[in-house]
């Protein structure tokens, strides 16, 4: 990963802006902390140690002026603050892969959750939808290691929400096996983070609920950030609007090509450079 040169970048952009970096008060959700913790750092723009909190209290700090600006997460069915200025950041994705042998193209969140939930129960294709020799094949779910929380609990909220996952669910715990697990086991079916989908292997359509009306989507940019594809979790750049040109120019570096390229090595999804070029212009 060029994580050090692009750092180094953002870090120039910053000087290049005249920023005083000392002098803003920036939150961002625990959520965050990888990679947003990096360009803190590198851009001596905030105290990491005490940048990072829960988003309701970033929000609650933005609106009574004890911060100057907060990256924060909002979920899907709640609503983004309109007192406030608010700009598409990221999003936090859960990608569901099988192996490109696997004749399966869609998937629903409920039939998802019968698969992974401790109630579910399914643990053959056929209960998935699949025919003849697929009917009877075993099903070889994979979730990423606990240190990947945030998708796991995306994914455990948006599909089994108050269940919990079943025993006995396969864990993989780094790129490599993944790739491996994805290019080699025929009735995989794993959930990953992030829209980079390993070679041999194939994101499935996902839509929200059944219904010959209700169409799937597959995990692109567009299709996450307008909210089409139902496994994400946007977050955004919050900041009040009387907020200086200050705190203008640190948020322009957050939404700069180097700033995506970092949340992309860290498997998040960045806004499509087109809705953050429109945020770049904010005055």
């Amino acid at each position: 990963m060029r994580t050090g040169f692009i750092l180094t970048t953002a870090l120039s952009l910053l000087a290049a802006t005249g920023l005083n970096a000392d002098a803003l008060r920036v939150k961002v959700s625990d959520l965050l902390i990888n990679p947003v913790k990096g360009i803190l750092t590198s851009c001596a723009t905030a105290d990491p140690a005490n940048a990072f909190e829960g988003s309701i209290s970033a929000l609650a700090e933005v609106r009574d002026g004890t911060a100057d600006l907060a990256l924060v997460a909002v979920p899907d069915g709640e609503t983004p603050p309109d007192d406030m200025v608010c700009i598409p950041f990221a999003f936090d994705v859960a990608t569901v892969v099988v192996n490109n042998g696997n004749p399966i193209k869609q998937i629903t969140l409920r039939t998802l959750a019968s698969a992974f939930a401790r109630s579910g129960g399914a643990d053959k294709w056929g209960s998935l939808g699949l025919k003849d020799v697929w009917a009877e094949r075993s099903i070889a779910a994979y979730i990423p290691e606990s240190s990947s929380g945030v998708t796991l609990d995306l994914f455990l909220s948006m599909t089994i929400k108050n269940g919990s996952f079943r025993d006995g669910l396969n864990v993989w715990t780094s790129r490599d096996q993944l790739e491996h697990i994805v290019r080699e086991q025929a009735q995989c079916l794993v959930i990953l983070r992030g829209i980079d989908v390993p070679n041999g292997g194939r994101a499935l359509l996902v839509s929200e609920t059944d219904g010959q009306e209700i169409f799937p989507y597959p995990p692109t940019e567009s299709s996450v950030f307008y909210g089409d594809y139902p496994l994400r979790l946007p977050f955004y750049i919050v900041f009040r609007k009387d907020a200086s040109q200050q705190v203008k120019d640190f948020a322009a570096l957050m939404l700069s090509d180097e700033t995506a390229k970092t949340l992309s090595a860290a498997g998040l999804v960045p806004a499509p450079k087109s809705e953050r070029d429109i945020g770049l212009h904010i005055k």
